[in-house]
């Protein structure tokens, strides 16, 4: 179990149903975050600061997936969940919201780069026809192969 899953499993541990566990999570972006970020007017810190700010909220799914920039995303056995981050430390901070997984009806994954940095751009298909596309930074790549994993063969 990642650090990032035990972190986020402390955040969230109000919002479990009973015997629901956190599997797998990993830090995102909306999708052009990580590009915002690193081509931002002096780049690193500021690039980043432009990136959130500049970020809008949305929500997803029949139960609404509320997100933010950044979030880390969490698959359990029964939910998507998405929960903010602190902007000092880059920890999971608050539970935002979640969708069961029965809402979902798929997710693409690619690797690729971004201002020359490795990352995994993920859509995620909800069943009423609205989408989340969000991307994995590269010092989330491991976390991020394990959601995409793990959410996949939750919905097959």
């Amino acid at each position: 179990m990642s650090k990032l899953v035990v972190k986020t499993t402390k955040i969230v541990a109000p919002a479990l149903e009973s015997g629901e566990q956190v599997l797998a999570a990993t830090r995102v972006m909306p999708r052009g975050g990580i590009r915002r970020a690193g081509t931002g007017a002096l780049g690193g810190a500021i690039g980043a600061a432009i990136a959130v700010a500049t970020a809008t909220e949305q929500s997803h799914g029949e139960m609404e997936l509320p997100t933010k920039a950044p979030m880390v995303l969490a698959v359990t056995d029964r939910r998507l969940l998405s929960v903010g981050v602190s902007l000092m430390s880059g920890g999971p901070k608050d539970y935002l919201g979640a969708v069961a997984l029965s809402e979902l009806v798929s997710c693409t994954a690619d690797e690729s780069r971004s201002v020359g940095m490795k990352m995994i751009a993920v859509e995620l298909e909800f069943r009423n026809g609205s989408s989340l596309s969000v991307e994995v930074p590269r010092a989330f790549l491991t976390d991020g192969h394990s959601f995409v994993d793990t959410l996949r063969s939750r919905l097959a």
